[in-house]
This record gives structure tokens, C-alpha cells and sequence, in this order.
């Protein structure tokens, strides 16, 4: 359902002021809900409208000169130049107004609004402090489809053209005359029940309406003007807050991205390094087990092999004599092991090795010898500047 909420302030010097309020459904063309403002004080009903529909606050347009500006330029030029183009038109000085206006483009009217800035503080100071999510402020007038006329039981609210007035009947009439002539088609003349006719005649098909709140509802127009701009621009809390955090959430969203970015890359290399090992692994399994055919995951398969030569074997196999070997060799820096050949017919390991002495040597033969191996060394030969040679390592006697 399309709905609109319309708040019209009636026109008062206190800083509390009176006015009414409907709820309109531009679907069913009828209210939805109405009430009245007291004392600035909006009603909790009106807050809860107002903070799912957008609010539209019109003033008084007896407040709010309209005029029409054509300017040969636009954009910040325009801008400047527009506050002494309508300078010329006020009788008051130019520093105590506020200038409102609808989007400047070169050679076309502008429709221009000129208002007190002690009304413009006034009404933003209420607004503000209303509790309301005002999304508008406008003239009561402005927002009447052109060419419209409403009166009620005081005043004449007029659209006509690019000319807009409120004004007390008396003077309406003295505006209107020298205006109809250049008016096209005839206005829509709207009135509450009792409001006198005038002293001149706008159109022979007069429509009742309840209040000018319905009459603007049904014959409303979105104007391309705001009151508040600049200094006066409304602000919405949410959207303040939602903008403070902007800055915040883009940066918490580029740490994300560069986050998971790293996992990602980190996640692809381990990838590769555990691809270089499988395929390291593959090789070594087919040059222990060169009758092997298919390599699912060599180093299960690896384990099953050995398994199986242990579990034939029993005691005398390979793995009894790698334990201790390996044990022996922890922290023989200075012996290198080149090659390990396991020969099952006399259940003993080649190790060819290199080291810098045969010190050395000597000493890595009483480590093995400490965990119960028995050590004979082959030959020896000198390398360069270290000693090759091998050593064959069985069980112990003991």
C-alpha cells in the first residue's frame, strides 16, 4: 500500500506550534488516520507514521516567497550568482533569508523560495526536537498540482503557473486579477464547507473538500524543492549513524578480503608443497619397490608393504634395525648416511656413509654398539677432504 504522511503547521510566533496531520492512501484515494498537533507535541501514533512513511511538513506559504529565476549558466556559477539575482526582488536585506531552490539548469526557470531564516530556525529547531523523520519542508502551496485554487474559512492558497501565494482572501483578490489573464486552462478551485466565495470568480465547478490537508493529499504534486538545504538540511539519525560507520566497514571488509586472500594463497602453496611431497614419496616407493605397478598413496602403501615383510620376518626384519639406528644417529652431525641397503638373507643393513675422520666413524660405531648392534666396518677410501665407506650393522649378541 502507497501511503503518505502530511503534517501542516498552522502559522504561529511560539516555538510549540499547532497543526494537523493525515495519514493518505494513494491507492484507495482515501485517510488511513488523522490527528492534530498540540502545543509542537507529536503524539506517538504520529511517530510510529512517521518513522515507515515519509513524513512531509508543510508551513505556511504567507512565510515562503516563491519566484522564478532564469540564470544563462549552471552548476557552482549558478549558484553563486543566484542570491543576487533575486536580491533585487526582496525588500529586506539579502543576509537575513534563506534561499531555497530547485536545481539550476542553464537557460530555464528555476523555481526559487526566499523565507526569514528566524522562521527556518524555528521550524528546524522543532523538528528536531519532535522526535518525527521529517523527509520535507515545504509551503503549503507548493505542493498543490498547478493550476489549483483552495480556499477555506480564512485564507486562499493558490498554484498557478510558475506563481504560488497563501493569502487572506481580501488580498487574493487584489494578486489574482491582473494574473488570470495569463493563467492556462482553468484552475481547480477547492473549498471547505462555508468558505465564502471571494470577490472574484476562479471556476464555476467548485469541489468540497474536508480540510486542505485532503485537498493537498489528493491533488498533490512532488515539488523539486526542499526548504531545507545547507545549513538547514535535515538529518537523519540512522543515516548519520550508517555514515559514520561507513568508512569502518570498508576497512573491516578490506581486512576480510585480504584475509581469507592470504588463507587462500597460503591454502594453494600448501597445496603445491603437499603435491612435491606425494610426488617425492611416489618416487621413492617405486625405487624400494621397483615391481610395483599402481601407486594409489604411496605412503600407505609403503607401510603396507613393510607390514608385510615385518610380519614374515618377524625379529630379524628391517624395522628392528632402523630403530635403533636412527636412535644411534641422532646427533652425528658431522657423519652423512648416502645409501641404506637392507639385506634380508643375513638380516643386516649396508650403510655407506661420509664423514671427516675416521674419529668419526669410531664414534658413531660406539652409538650403534650402545643399542645392542653389532658393527663391522667395510673399506674406506679418502673423498676429497672426507672418508667413504660403509659399515654393516646387525643385531647384537646380546
Amino acid at each position: 500500500m502507497s501511503e503518505m504522511l502530511l503534517l501542516k503547521l498552522l502559522d504561529s510566533s511560539s516555538s510549540a506550534p499547532d497543526g494537523d496531520w493525515l495519514l493518505w492512501d494513494s491507492a484507495q484515494q482515501c485517510v488511513t488516520a488523522r490527528g492534530e498537533l498540540k502545543d509542537g507535541v507529536a503524539s506517538e501514533e504520529l511517530k510510529s507514521h512517521s518513522r515507515s512513511t515519509a513524513c512531509m511538513v508543510l508551513v505556511p506559504g504567507e512565510l515562503v516567497t516563491q519566484l522564478s529565476v532564469t540564470l544563462p549558466i549552471a552548476g557552482a556559477s549558478a549558484e553563486a550568482a543566484l542570491p543576487f539575482q533575486v536580491e533585487e526582488r526582496l525588500s529586506c536585506e539579502l543576509e537575513r533569508v534563506h534561499i531555497a531552490h530547485e536545481k539550476i539548469r542553464a537557460g530555464q526557470p528555476c523555481t526559487v523560495w526566499v523565507v526569514d531564516k528566524s522562521h527556518m530556525d524555528e521550524w528546524l529547531d522543532w523538528i528536531q526536537a519532535s522526535g518525527l523523520r521529517v523527509s520535507a519542508l515545504l509551503p503549503d502551496y507548493a505542493v498543490l498540482a498547478a493550476p489549483a485554487v483552495f480556499r477555506d474559512i480564512h485564507r486562499t492558497v493558490a498554484h498557478v503557473g510558475n506563481l504560488a501565494v497563501s493569502m487572506e482572501h481580501e488580498l487574493f483578490a487584489c494578486w489574482w486579477r491582473p494574473q488570470h489573464r495569463d493563467t492556462d486552462g482553468t484552475p481547480v478551485e477547492l473549498s471547505v464547507e462555508g468558505a465564502p466565495s471571494g470577490d472574484v470568480t476562479i471556476s464555476d465547478d467548485r469541489r468540497l473538500v474536508a480540510s486542505q490537508l485532503e485537498a493537498t493529499a489528493r491533488y498533490f504534486s512532488m515539488p523539486g524543492n526542499n526548504l531545507c538545504q545547507g545549513p538547514y538540511q535535515l538529518h537523519d539519525v540512522v543515516l548519520d549513524t550508517l555514515a559514520l560507520l561507513r568508512w569502518p566497514a570498508i576497512a573491516a571488509a578490506l581486512v576480510l578480503v585480504l584475509h581469507w586472500t592470504l588463507l587462500a594463497v597460503t591454502a594453494f602453496n600448501f597445496s603445491q608443497q603437499a603435491d612435491q611431497l606425494d610426488a617425492a614419496a611416489e618416487s621413492v616407493y617405486r625405487e624400494t619397490f621397483p615391481e610395483a605397478r599402481k601407486v594409489v598413496n604411496a605412503r600407505s602403501q609403503m607401510k603396507s608393504q613393510l607390514n608385510a615383510l615385518e610380519s614374515q620376518r618377524g625379529d630379524a626384519g628391517l624395522l628392528p634395525l632402523l630403530a635403533p639406528i636412527s636412535a644411534a644417529y641422532q646427533g652425528q652431525s658431522a657423519v652423512t648416511v648416502t645409501q641404506l641397503v637392507f639385506q634380508s638373507q643375513s638380516a643386516s643393513v649396508r650403510l655407506a656413509v661420509d664423514a671427516r675422520n675416521y674419529a668419526v666413524i669410531d664414534a658413531f660405531s660406539s652409538e650403534l654398539q650402545k643399542e645392542n648392534l653389532a658393527v663391522s666396518r667395510g673399506t674406506f677410501r679418502k673423498n676429497g677432504e672426507q672418508i667413504s665407506g660403509q659399515l654393516i650393522i646387525s643385531k647384537g649378541a646380546g
